[in-house]
């Protein structure tokens, strides 16, 4: 199952939350600090890519953009959120049925997040 919804920042697990400073290293990157700028001026534009598992929502793609969020005190995110078999997904959002309608809410067909997409429905990681 994948639905597209808005997800509060409070739910959003990252991989290095169990390690704080690995937040602060990404932070400190000059990369990171260059998309900081982009979002600031932009804001977040590209949603991300959520696994609920049995404990989290896991930010699989989107760890820079949920930092920035963090730090600029968002309360939500667009996502899309797909589930472990026996992990239920508790959030209202968009059922998503076909491919297109995830190519659409991206500006461009090169971002990593729909790209990472696309590939788990090819390889069977997410299905309809």
């Amino acid at each position: 199952m994948l639905i597209f919804a808005e997800i509060p920042l409070s739910l959003l697990f990252l991989r290095t939350d169990v390690r704080p400073e690995l937040n602060q290293k990404i932070i400190d990157q000059p990369d990171t600090q260059a998309l900081f700028v982009q979002l600031r001026q932009e804001g977040i534009l590209d949603p991300l890519l959520i696994r609920k598992d049995s404990r989290h929502y896991l930010v699989e793609t989107g760890v820079q953009r949920t930092l920035f969020a963090r730090e600029a005190g968002l309360e939500t995110l667009k996502a899309f959120i797909y589930n472990l078999p026996d992990c239920a997904i508790d959030l209202p959002g968009e059922t998503i049925t076909s491919r297109e309608q995830v190519q659409a809410r991206f500006r461009h067909p090169e971002t990593p997040c729909l790209i990472d997409i696309l590939g788990y429905l090819d390889d069977g990681v997410i299905s309809f």
